[in-house]
């Protein structure tokens, strides 16, 4: 019961933008990729099944593991036109979520995990490693969109010390 409930929170989650409600406070919004571009301290480490991790700012926190429960802060829209489905750096709320297989989808597991608390990434992630053949309805995200992740890592705990 708990883990569909969660699961259901998540397909939810991401339409919830705040909207251009003033008196929400909005949270600091990582550099972009173009001002980072002259940046040579941002590299891409490039992951299985197409997926890219950019980390723009290497955070000093912990390393998140595969089945971590974590906090951050993200931008999310469709490659292909740019469409952004979710901002919490807009809304000023950060997500908190499980990385664990089922919880999250597969393109933030694998790409989130290895990175440090702290740090500052944008994920490319291609349609196999986030909604796929199916898409998202509640977000309009459409069959086979790839997606992009803007996402600041506020903090991570292990699995193990969550209880």
């Amino acid at each position: 019961m708990r883990r569909s409930l969660f699961i259901g929170l998540l397909t939810v989650l991401p339409a919830c933008s705040g909207g251009d409600d003033p008196s929400v406070s909005e949270a600091p919004h990582p550099r972009s990729a173009e001002e980072n571009q002259s940046n040579s301290s941002a590299y891409i480490i490039k992951k299985a099944g197409g997926l890219e991790a950019e980390v723009l700012v290497e955070g000093d926190g912990r390393t998140i593991g595969s089945s971590d429960w974590v906090t951050v802060h993200y931008r999310g829209k469709l490659v292909e036109d740019e469409y952004v489905f979710g901002d919490t750096f807009k809304n000023g709320v950060p997500l908190s979520l499980s990385l664990e297989s089922g919880q999250a989808i597969t393109g933030w597991q694998k790409g989130l995990s290895g990175l440090r608390v702290g740090s500052r990434v944008i994920l490319r992630i291609p349609s196999t490693l986030a909604y796929g053949e199916k898409g998202l309805a509640s977000t309009r995200i459409p069959a086979d969109a790839d997606l992009e992740y803007e996402i600041e890592i506020l903090n991570a705990v292990a699995r193990a010390d969550r209880r």
